[in-house]
C-alpha cells in the first residue's frame, strides 16, 4: 500500500515539527515547553481520575501519538506495574522522552517512532492504548482503529483522551 502523496506530506510535516520547533526539539530544554506540557498535564490528570475504574493498573499499555512522552509518565508514575509504551509518528519527539522521564522519576518501558496505522507491537498483545489530544493527528482513522483493534487484547480498551477534533 502506497500512502497518498497528501498523507505523506502531512506526516513529513508533522515528524519535522519536532525537529525544527525551537521550544520543543530534543534538547530544547524549554521553560515555556514545560509551563505548557503541565497545564495539559492538569487536564490528563482530570481524565485520569474520571476513568480510574476503566483503567488498567497493570499489563500493557501503550500511548499513541505521544509526542514527547510527558502523559506516559504520567501514566507510569501513577501505576508503576503497568508495563509502559510511547509511541509517536516522529523519532525527534520521542527523543525528548528521557527529559520527563528525569521530570516524573520513572523510566517507561519502552518507546519508538511508528504511524497510528502501524503499531510494533504483537497481536492481542495490550491491555490498553490510549491517545491524549493527539488523534486529530492520526490522519488515517480508519485504518488507525483496525491497527489498535489488532493489538488489543480481548476485552482490552481504546481511550480517546480529551480530543479535540477529529476529522472524518
Amino acid at each position: 500500500y502506497m500512502p497518498r502523496p497528501d498523507l505523506a506530506a502531512k506526516q513529513k510535516v508533522e515528524i519535522e515539527f519536532w525537529r525544527d520547533c525551537t521550544s520543543q526539539s530534543p534538547g530544547a530544554d524549554s521553560v515555556a515547553n514545560l509551563v505548557n506540557k503541565m497545564s495539559d498535564a492538569q487536564v490528563f490528570l482530570d481524565c485520569l481520575r474520571r476513568h480510574r475504574d476503566r483503567l488498567p493498573k497493570s499489563g500493557r499499555v501503550l500511548e499513541l501519538g505521544s509526542g514527547q512522552g510527558w502523559a506516559a509518565c504520567i501514566y507510569k508514575r501513577m501505576y508503576p506495574k503497568t508495563q509502559l509504551i510511547a509511541t509517536d509518528i516522529s523519532p525527534y519527539a520521542v527523543m525528548s522522552l528521557p527529559e520527563w522521564e528525569r521530570i516524573f522519576d520513572v523510566a517507561v518501558d519502552k518507546a519508538y517512532a511508528c504511524k497510528s496505522y502501524d503499531i510494533g507491537e504483537d497481536d492481542s498483545s495490550l491491555d490498553l492504548v490510549f491517545c491524549f489530544a493527539a488523534a486529530h493527528h492520526f490522519l488515517a482513522h480508519r485504518r488507525t482503529l483496525k491497527e489498535i483493534s489488532r493489538v488489543l487484547k480481548p476485552g482490552g480498551k481504546a481511550m480517546y483522551l480529551y480530543e479535540p477534533a477529529a476529522p472524518g
